[in-house]
């Protein structure tokens, strides 16, 4: 048996209309383009909102940037005004001003996007902004305790950004690694940077420790208070003396261990670095904080070692410049991730503008044709059948008026020609007939005259017998 693919094409086509055969065959064109139209359009403006939306979320991470930056600050000033440096108030009073102008660019930051949730994150950690004057009141452990608390809820707040603004899920290479840079690596760095920062001011702006003289050491308790000097003259003056220095050597302790630290993010802050110089997103101001933090923490070491050599404000004003060297990394990193995120949008826009232009010229053109086809089609095949209905009634003056180079014009003019020459053979027929019919007639009445005369010779013969 022979195979036939195309047996059930041919059954279907030749039991349907023309215009029932035109509207099948569009469908099936029309019916997956616009499916595939409308699926390119929606994905395109599901990446339109995806980039708005991280767009969104660097806006929002970079207002919190800089409200972690001044609380770090806040930090670092009120842990030296509580630790006996008096001249950090007027720094602190502009600090504070600084902060609120920042907090209040992050409130209106996060009320611009509701979808991202943020508001039961945001409210208490703005009061508890708002409250940090208040710390001037507690001890300065305290008060440093509390600060960094707050830092640390910053900075979870920007992962949190990250992760309902999409800026986590980034599909780009370069733009992904700017976003784990600002969202998840500088706001750690700069806190480390802060607390040594702060840290050391206060240990620097502290008095320095009281001593007991060598009468001291050589009477003992006998000796009677006349001979203590520092800041005890009593037995609970020592034990003041010994816990201010136990508390000394906890913070130099501590301090030292966040240097080791600091060193060990510096080293992983290179590392990181060369992901985004990969992708072509080097930029000079990273090796300039990386050697900012080199140095402050170099200074932190010497400061340790050598109490005397660096003073409290010097120390303050090396780790802020540290800071802001990382700060205006952060900065520019998320300056270009929105350059990139602003560019990325910018495409989609344009693919999608394309897309629906595309679709529509695409869509007007076919149905064009498809109506011209249809038009020109259907007149020239009705205008064939109608002079085949002519020329099956008889009507052989019929002409067929195709106009075109088509195969349904050829078709036209061989049908006009046929009927032409029909029209020609009928006429050679009847001119034929009508000298076979005078031919006849003549021939009738020759016959008739020979029956005449043949008559009347009969009748004189007759006559004559």
């Amino acid at each position: 048996m022979t195979f036939r693919p195309l047996k059930p094409g041919v059954w279907l086509m030749r039991r349907l209309m023309l215009p029932t055969k035109l509207i099948l065959m569009s469908l099936v064109l029309v019916v997956p383009l616009v499916v595939v139209s409308v699926a390119l359009v929606t994905r395109l403006g599901e990446d339109i909102e995806f980039t708005r939306s991280e767009l969104s979320g660097a806006k929002i991470t970079t207002a919190l940037a800089e409200v972690t930056t001044l609380v770090q600050q806040h930090r670092g000033q009120t842990n030296m005004l509580l630790s006996g440096a008096p001249s950090a108030r007027d720094a602190l009073v502009a600090t504070r001003t600084r902060l609120s102008q920042a907090v209040a660019a992050v409130d209106a930051a996060v009320t611009e996007r509701p979808d991202f949730e943020l508001t039961g994150t945001w409210q208490p950690l703005q009061q508890a902004l708002a409250a940090l004057p208040a710390t001037e009141q507690m001890p300065a452990p305290d008060a440093f305790a509390l600060h960094t608390s707050h830092v640390e809820a910053l900075m979870r707040m920007v992962y949190t950004v990250g992760e309902r603004s999409q800026l986590l899920f980034d599909p780009e290479p370069a733009s992904f690694f700017l976003m784990d840079m600002v969202v998840s690596r500088t706001g750690p760095w700069t806190e480390a940077l802060g607390r040594i920062r702060g840290l050391g001011a206060g240990l620097l702006s502290e008095p320095a420790p009281a001593t007991a003289t060598p009468d001291v050491a050589a009477s003992g308790s006998d000796a009677g208070p006349s001979v203590l000097t520092g800041v005890g003259e009593t037995a609970e003056g020592l034990t003041q003396l010994s816990a201010q220095a136990k508390a000394r050597a906890d913070t130099i302790g501590r301090l030292n261990l966040m240097v080791s630290e600091l060193e060990a993010r510096h080293r992983a802050q290179s590392f990181a670095m060369t992901f985004t110089s990969r992708y072509g997103e080097s930029d000079p101001s990273g090796e300039a904080a990386l050697k900012a933090t080199q140095a402050f923490a170099q200074l932190t070491t010497r400061a340790l070692e050598q109490p005397a050599s660096v003073d409290a404000t010097s120390f303050f004003a090396a780790g802020t410049q540290a800071i802001a060297a990382v700060s205006a990394y952060e900065t520019k990193s998320l300056e270009r991730l929105a350059s990139l995120l602003e560019s990325r949008a910018a495409e989609y826009e344009s693919d999608r503008t394309w897309a629906m232009l595309g679709t529509g010229v695409g869509l007007s053109a076919l149905a064009y044709l498809l109506l011209s086809f249809y038009f020109s089609f259907v007149t020239d095949f009705r205008e064939v059948v109608q002079a085949m209905r002519e020329t099956a009634s008889g009507n052989l003056r019929t002409q067929v008026r195709v106009r075109g180079r088509d195969e349904l014009s050829q078709l036209s003019r061989l049908l006009d020609d046929m009927i032409s020459r029909l029209s020609e053979m009928v006429a050679q027929v009847r001119s034929n007939s009508a000298l076979v019919a005078h031919a006849g007639k003549n021939l009738a009445l020759g016959n008739r005259d020979l029956a005449d005369r043949t008559e009347q010779q009969a009748a004189n013969l007759e006559q004559t017998a």
